[in-house]
């Protein structure tokens, strides 16, 4: 298992609008391979995305939809590209 780890800050005013878009995100999702890509709210303006796919290879091939979506995130006010940092791996172990 691999695992994409992306966190962002946005306008925390903007909880509302950025839960409604995130919402609608799914569908361009499907097809990817991804086990789960989950968007966390951190509290403050701050997100998380975790994405797990079966490798790296698959996370790979999803660049392009992910980066249109953080794209799209960008210009709509949602997210601060300043902010975004990524982070990945594979699994070690299971711990639970």
């Amino acid at each position: 298992m691999f695992y994409r780890i992306t966190h962002f800050s946005g306008d925390a005013s903007k909880r509302a609008e950025i839960a409604e878009w995130a919402r609608a995100l799914p569908p361009k999702f499907k097809g990817l391979g991804a086990r789960s890509i989950d968007l966390i709210e951190l509290g403050g303006g701050g997100y998380v995305v975790v994405a797990a796919y079966p490798d790296k290879g698959t996370a790979d091939a999803g660049s392009a939809v992910a980066q249109a979506v953080f794209g799209d995130g960008i210009a709509k006010g949602f997210v601060d590209p300043k902010s975004i940092r990524r982070e990945e791996g594979d699994v070690m172990t299971v711990l639970a």
